[in-house]
């Protein structure tokens, strides 16, 4: 490999970590913060996790005009009621710290609005009981 191709695979790397700082991902794989979104009444409704900003992620949700809670937060804002976004676990691992703490609020009744159990959950709405009885019953699978 020349000088220059060298040059420009550091100057990519540079620029690929400036960007990470600049989002809030430059502190390593599978750092996050989890965040949560309470509505008018003080009730947890929605669990999430990001690598960046609480204010990027929340621009995020919005333009997502499909998700279950883009939809109600335009029906917040419609109705003219508040709702706070607020950080439950400012240093969390990715897919993991999201997933306890959606059990942990579904375990106290929280009326949530997430489709998963939280990461990048293939089954939605599934309890870890309900998924270990899955796995009990086909326990002789190879």
């Amino acid at each position: 490999m020349d000088g220059w191709a060298q040059r420009s695979k550091r100057a990519a790397r540079r620029r690929k970590k400036a960007r990470r700082r600049q989002n809030g991902t430059a502190k390593g794989k599978t750092w996050c913060r989890v965040y949560a979104i309470r509505d008018h009444v003080g009730r947890t409704v929605y669990i999430g996790q990001t690598r960046l900003t609480i204010e990027g992620r929340m621009r995020w949700h919005r333009k997502n005009k499909d998700t279950r809670i883009c939809q109600w937060m335009r029906a917040e804002k419609a109705a003219n009621r508040e709702f706070s976004v607020f950080v439950l676990d400012d240093n969390a691992t990715w897919d993991v710290s999201e997933i306890i703490l959606i059990e942990r609020a579904r375990a106290a009744g929280e009326p949530l609005l997430n489709q998963t159990r939280g990461g990048k959950d293939p089954y939605r709405h599934k309890t870890l009981q309900t998924l270990d009885l899955i796995w009990d019953d086909n326990a002789d699978w190879p």
